[in-house]
């Protein structure tokens, strides 16, 4: 009998002490700090360096400021004068981004997920409205790509279905309209489920070689850096049911 080794400890970075701070530039520290994100993107440039990929980065800040796709900007000093590079193939590797509103330095901040307006017929025009073709099956999870101890998972949480219903979310659905609807599923793995439902990652857009935005696994908690060394920036092939308004409110 062949007998294998044990799987081995995965390589993994210390992720709890090495984020990127974002802040608001009209308020005094420490109280003006909008949140973190931890240094999962290595930087094109310089491989062994570690940022935050700069779309999403910009992205999260402009929800945080109510929708301020068309206004905001990030920049590296508190004065707003050094605007940052978020280009699609930019990553954040400063520890510190201040994000301005144009003409509103005390711009407001929306506190929670229940407090955010969908910003329907507003989604930045990187995030795909349209899938691409999926290669995807409802018999693999598309993350791990394997096909056991598979469950269904909520895009937007169960528990969201008020802030759902209260949004009209119910449009971009695919035959129920709820928040139980086919379009706010997703099938994972378990412990993938599990992960999703801490909020330990996104399905966001990047580009690959060809500029061609594909959904990939973005990781936003610092505490789960075994899981960003083993899915981080990895591709998935979600259902074309899937609505891609929908992971953008995962996203928020």
């Amino acid at each position: 009998m062949v007998r294998l080794p044990a799987i081995s400890v995965p390589r993994s970075r210390t992720l709890r002490s090495d984020n990127n701070l974002f802040y608001h530039p009209g308020y005094p520290t420490p109280v003006n700090i909008l949140f973190s994100l931890p240094r999962v993107d290595p930087s094109p440039s310089q491989p062994d360096l570690f940022g935050v990929d700069a779309q999403i980065a910009l992205l999260a800040c402009q929800i945080v400021a109510s929708n301020a796709f068309a206004t905001g900007y990030l920049t590296s000093d508190d004065k707003g004068i050094r605007r940052a590079d978020t280009g699609p193939d930019s990553v954040l590797t400063q520890s510190e981004y201040w994000f301005f509103v144009e003409g509103d330095d005390e711009y407001p901040v929306v506190p929670s997920f229940r407090d955010w307006q969908f910003p329907h017929n507003r989604l930045p025009s990187f995030w795909p409205l349209r899938a691409a073709e999926s290669l995807s099956t409802s018999n693999r999870c598309p993350v791990t790509n394997t096909s056991y101890a598979l469950t269904e998972a909520h895009i937007i949480p169960k528990e969201e279905s008020e802030w759902f219903l209260i949004n009209g979310m119910h449009r971009y659905g695919k035959g129920r309209y709820d928040i139980d609807d086919p379009s706010n599923i997703v099938t994972l793995r378990s412990d993938v489920h599990i992960c999703l439902d801490r909020r330990v990652f996104a399905f966001v857009p990047k580009p690959d070689e060809h500029q061609v935005q594909e959904f990939v696994l973005h990781v936003l908690d610092p505490r789960y850096a075994d899981f960003a060394a083993s899915y981080q920036n990895r591709t998935v092939h979600l259902s074309d049911v899937v609505s891609q308004e929908y992971l953008f409110a995962r996203f928020a």
